[in-house]
């Protein structure tokens, strides 16, 4: 779950629990848009500028807003999809991003 404050939470059905993961997010500045998880298990969070990829397995983060390949620099709210193959679309300012999860 997540929020316009920037919080992030996940909630385990099997224990009924629900975890505040918000500080290992520390470099959200905006509101989240979009969060949706891959066939790994990874937690995917997008916010106007950003998609995040989150491996709760290991804490591991990827920011791919900093990476510069990533042409579309301002992502839209409700703008993505998860094809049956796997791929991630989000949709942006010029155009969309597309991520294979492996």
């Amino acid at each position: 779950m997540g929020s316009q404050d920037r919080d992030v939470f996940t909630y385990d059905p099997q224990t009924n629990k629900v975890e505040n993961l918000s500080d290992m997010f520390d470099m959200l500045e905006e509101g989240i848009f979009n969060i949706i998880t891959d066939q790994l298990g990874h937690i995917w969070i997008s916010t106007n500028k950003r998609v995040i990829e989150y491996d709760p397995k290991n804490g591991g983060i990827m920011d791919y807003s900093t990476m510069t390949d990533v042409m579309v620099n301002s992502f839209m709210p409700n703008s993505y999809y998860k094809t049956r193959a796997g791929k991630i679309l989000y949709g942006g300012n010029k155009g969309n991003l597309s991520i294979y999860s492996l």
